[in-house]
């Protein structure tokens, strides 16, 4: 019940934040609480929900209770028509940052030839029912997935920027308004579009909410007399410890994200591949794995071998997030490994050596071997970086590389003609999933089998 009543908990703190009364209390409880509930399970992982979490250890600090709340009118001390100007930046900054990592990390050799968009789109128009306005959408053409690809490159890359210009950010907001509906319809990602929608209020006059207010009540509005600091007066402590920290911060998220880049320097490496390094990167919806994938228990004394049904330990949206993740499937065969040496005794006397055979595709390209069965998964340190015990990414091969616009023929057919779909390849692949997935099972050499492993109710996680 520990989970239900963190969850009321949160639902407490969200109220204590919007009404603004004890708003430092309930900011640090919020925070805490949804990090927690955050970084316990990986298979929950998501870079908008490390973006909330920034957000709300920004709250804790910056006054947004100075205003509009309760404790502006409770405690007269409290109240404040200014805040400090890094307040301000500190949150215009850190939205521009993702947007800056989300430009640079689309300029890989798949993005470029709209991949994995052309797998995500056909598979939404292939699934969708007759006569839905996903039909009426041509998204399993090839044109229109560079559109959208190159289309949000281009978005990630503008929308600061022309949000920081008066001029501009009329276009930049209705802009932004399409991009993130059309995610919100399209990929169905939870909070994330409504989060970024609300935060383009940041970009606005910091004033915007009392003119709107002396609008709705057809007064004149007033500007608040800003206080400057005179720039012959010394720092005092707590405006260095400010700035001290506010430093250290931008350091560690503009430096952070970009740790996986040291792999390169022992060879070829793609962090959406192996995943190493790969979390709070800001890597948002840049790759789509298949992955068919089987294990087997190995006793270490016998040589005897025995299947692992895998349904039996994870639901359907575990398995499809830990096969793509190599830290997870070690972490998993760990488990798998305790559990069946306490379970199983008369198969296993010590905690058995796991083995899988994982094969993967990532956007579009074939299928190739993810991990071999040569290495035991429960003897392998998650934490050790690189992952040498995944198979490397096979290089982009020939045809797929003729996929960039830069390669096609120019000849402006496309304006009259038939546009190509993609429905063909997507249909070829998912058939591909399927037949190895029926040959899944494999036999590790100079091992024999044991009976049947059927595991009970007990064996559930």
């Amino acid at each position: 019940q520990h989970m239900v009543h963190s969850v009321w908990l949160l639902f407490v703190a969200g109220i204590g934040i919007m009404i603004g009364f004890r708003y430092r209390l309930w900011a640090w409880v919020y925070f805490l609480l949804f990090s927690w509930l955050y970084a316990i399970d990986t298979n929950v992982f998501l870079n908008h929900a490390y973006l909330i979490c920034i957000f709300l250890l920004f709250m804790c600090f910056v006054p947004a209770n100075a205003a509009f709340s309760l404790d502006a009118w409770l405690y007269p001390g409290v109240r404040s028509s200014v805040m400090p100007r890094w307040c301000l930046w500190l949150l215009r900054g850190q939205q521009c940052l993702v947007y800056s990592f989300a430009t640079f990390i689309k300029l890989n050799e798949d993005w470029l030839r709209a991949a994995p968009m052309d797998l995500w789109m056909t598979d939404r128009w292939t699934t969708a029912p007759l006569g839905s306005w996903i039909r009426m959408i041509p998204l399993h053409t090839t044109p229109m997935h560079y559109v959208m690809s190159y289309g949000g490159l281009v978005y990630d890359a503008f929308f600061c920027p022309f949000m920081m210009g008066r001029r501009t950010y009329p276009v930049a907001m209705l802009t932004a308004a399409v991009f993130h509906l059309s995610n919100h319809f399209l990929f169905r990602i939870g909070v994330f579009p409504w989060m970024m929608l609300a935060c383009m209020t940041l970009f606005f006059e910091p004033d915007w909410p009392l003119r709107l207010l002396a609008r709705l009540r057809r007064r004149p509005s007033r500007r608040p007399r800003l206080r400057r600091r005179s720039r012959s007066r010394p720092f005092t402590r707590a405006e260095l410890v400010v700035l001290v920290a506010l430093g250290v911060f931008a350091a560690h998220q503009i430096l952070f994200p970009l740790r996986n880049y040291r792999y390169r320097l022992y060879g070829p490496h793609n962090v959406g591949w192996d995943e190493a390094s790969g979390f709070h990167s800001w890597r948002m919806m840049v790759r789509n794995k298949h992955c068919v994938w089987s294990m087997v228990a190995r006793d270490r004394a016998t040589n005897g071998t025995l299947p692992i049904a895998i349904e039996h330990y994870l639901n359907k949206h575990q398995k499809k997030s830990t096969e793509t993740d190599p830290p997870s499937i070690v972490q998993f065969a760990h488990y798998v490994s305790r559990k069946l040496a306490r379970q199983k005794p008369q198969y296993f006397s010590e905690p058995p050596a796991i083995h899988a055979n994982f094969t993967c595709s990532m956007n579009g390209r074939p299928f190739q071997n993810f991990i071999s069965p040569v290495h035991d998964l429960s003897q392998i340190d998650y934490n050790d970086e690189p992952f040498d015990w995944v198979t490397p990414l096979e290089p982009l091969p020939e045809e797929k590389r003729a996929e960039y616009p830069w390669r096609w023929p120019w000849t402006f057919r496309w304006l009259w003609d038939e546009w190509p779909t993609y429905v063909k390849q997507y249909e070829a692949l998912m058939s591909e999933k399927r037949r190895l997935r029926a040959l899944s099972s494999f036999h590790l050499p100079g091992t024999h089998s044991l009976s049947s492993h059927r595991p009970t109710s007990a064996d559930t996680p």
